[in-house]
């Protein structure tokens, strides 16, 4: 989107000490609490290459029974970075129109009622229905975040890890142009794994799929 403003947070805010790496599963609520208080919007093209900010990006998994939907994004699509690339996560940035369309507050998994939690929820929702067509409303919980700065593209994003159950495998790409998709089983994800974007192989690692 031209002129996006998008929802960063000071990386010393959340992370006051060394940053963990990987996923991190553990203390959820104390680093949604410190983003809740220090979140702000900038510039997106302010901010792409500011690993001083971490732009918070909801990654949803979407899932049915023991199945991921994997998809492979083309070389259209907007994060040039990824392209070519296969994932498991389904997401983007929060901008500030999810500020005015959030529809109150939310508490989620956290235990967390806030603003901050409404406009999260609303961010993804929005990305989910912005890259898939589904039929019915996922049930959602927050697994995880992500933080990875060893490439360029993690550097500058923070990820919320996202697992959205569905009750039947009924999902249609919007833009066909920019990424292709299907459900994988579980246990056939090893056959994607080393063409994954890091922060997909770092879900797969941390075992958050292993209860479906």
């Amino acid at each position: 989107m031209v002129n996006e403003s998008v929802l960063v947070v000071p990386r010393s805010s959340i992370f006051p000490q060394a940053a963990p790496q990987g996923f991190i599963g553990q203390d959820i609520h104390v680093y949604l609490a410190r983003m809740e208080f220090n979140y702000r919007f900038e510039p997106r093209a302010l901010v792409e290459n500011d690993p001083s900010l971490k732009q918070l990006i909801p990654y949803v998994v979407l899932t049915c029974r023991d199945n991921v939907f994997v998809v492979k994004r083309s070389s259209l699509q907007s994060e040039q970075r990824l392209a070519g690339m296969h994932s498991i996560g389904i997401g983007g940035h929060i901008n500030t129109t999810d500020v005015t369309q959030r529809k109150g507050p939310s508490v989620d998994a956290s235990g967390i009622g806030s603003e901050f939690m409404a406009i999260l929820r609303e961010g993804l929702l929005r990305e989910i229905k912005e890259e898939v067509c589904l039929a019915e409303v996922p049930e959602l919980s927050l697994k995880g975040l992500i933080n990875d700065d060893s490439n360029s593209v993690g550097s500058v994003h923070l990820g919320l890890v996202y697992i959205a159950r569905l009750r039947a495998a009924n999902i249609a790409i919007r833009e066909k142009d920019m990424m292709s998709g299907s459900f994988v089983p579980v246990a056939d994800l090893g056959r994607y794994y080393d063409s994954m974007e890091t922060w997909s192989q770092i879900v797969i690692d941390s075992g958050c799929l292993d209860a479906l």
